[in-house]
This record gives structure tokens, sequence and C-alpha cells, in this order.
């Protein structure tokens, strides 16, 4: 007499975004058919299926090949014929973070929010002080002599007076100057995130910072 291996359950366990445990119910029978034995075998993570439709027949029959070889057994295949599985994904969750992580992650935000404000200006730096330094000596000489190029050719397409388009960058820089230094003591104030005695006091800090941030942004814009 001789036992026959057949598996009449495939089922997938929940398992990560990358692996699918997949365990095996195998039925013993003997030659007349008669059940021996059931077990339940967890044969290990396999990748996921091509398909949304599950593990095709092909893909079943190596993986209970692969576990029959293992066990020395022989595997009744007939019951596999049909059989798609459809595993669920479950995203892997988020980290969990510490207190003090979160305040790290914010604090470094803050950092990325100020950095985008400042690249807005920092690319044409050379321009604007040129610009200023000029509309500065225009002013100091009464208006008069050569504006240079820096004022004149910002007033002859804006369609001012040169001396309207002087006044307009040095009150355009000092609005700039002013609203860097504040941008400076907000990326500082990140600290009163770090040195914040509860996580809810330290997100309102965060929120307060990076929200008087955007607003700067907006006034320069």
């Amino acid at each position: 007499m001789s036992n026959m291996y057949s598996i009449t359950d495939v089922s997938p366990t929940l398992g990560g975004n990358v692996l699918i445990e997949i365990s095996f119910k195998i039925t013993v029978s003997d030659d007349i058919g008669n059940t021996v034995d059931e077990d339940v075998i967890d044969i290990g993570s396999y990748p996921p299926p091509a398909s949304e439709d599950g593990y095709t027949e092909e893909e079943l029959i190596a993986i209970c090949g692969e576990i029959a070889g293992e066990r020395n057994i022989y595997v009744h295949l007939d019951n596999l014929i049909g059989i798609k599985q459809t595993p669920v994904y479950i995203p892997s969750p988020p980290p969990v973070l510490s207190d003090d992580e979160k305040k790290t992650l914010w604090m470094a935000q803050v950092d990325v929010n100020v950095a985008s404000v400042y690249n807005q200006f920092t690319r044409f730096q050379m321009e604007y002080e040129a610009r200023e330094a000029a509309a500065l000596a225009f002013k100091n000489a009464g208006y008069s002599g050569d504006p240079t190029v820096w004022v004149t050719s910002f007033a002859d397409s804006a369609g001012l007076s040169y001396q309207i388009a002087a006044d307009v960058v040095l009150s355009q820089a000092n609005n700039l100057r002013a609203a860097l230094s504040s941008l400076a003591e907000l990326r500082m104030d990140k600290y009163r995130i770090k040195n914040s005695t509860t996580i809810a006091e330290a997100e309102q800090e965060f929120n307060l910072i990076v929200n008087s941030v955007a607003a700067i942004a907006r006034e320069l814009a």
C-alpha cells in the first residue's frame, strides 16, 4: 500500500508588500481513498504573482513540486487545476517614530522650507545687488547723471522714469532684505521645537514656523 498526497487547499497568508507567506493543506490518503492524515505545511515566502489574478496553475505546480522534492513525497496535483489565488497586499506600516525623532524630522523640514524660499533669490543675487548699488548711487547723485544699464533696463521695460525705477529697486531691495532676515529668524525658531516639553507643543511650534515661512514666500512672489 502506498500513500497519496493531495493538495486540497492553497492559502496565502497576508504579508508585506514584497513577499507572501503560503501554506498548503496536504491530505494523505491510502490506495482506496481513505484519509490517513492531514497536515498544513508552511512553505515560506514567495514573490507575489505577476498577474493581479493571482498565481497561475504553472506557478502553483512549481511551488508544490519544490516542497514535494524537499520532503521526498509524491504530490498528486489534480486538485490544482483551475485554482487561482488572489493575494491581498497590505502595505508595510510606516515606522513608529519616537518623540525625539519627530522633532528632528520637523526641524529638518523647517530648513527645507526656508531654503526653498532662499533659492528663489540666490540664483540672481549678483544681479539684485548690482541693481541696488546702481540705484543707490543714482539717488545719492540727486537722480542725475548716468543711472547705468542696471536701472535703465528695468525702467525702460517697466515704462518708468529713471528716478521712479531707482526708488522701486531700492524699496524692493529693502523689503527683500527684511524678508530674508525674518526667514533667518524663523529658521532659528526650530530650536523651540527641540526644546518643547510635549510632542503636541513641538508640533504646534512646527506648524507656526512653516505657516510663517509660507506667508513670507507669498509676499515675495
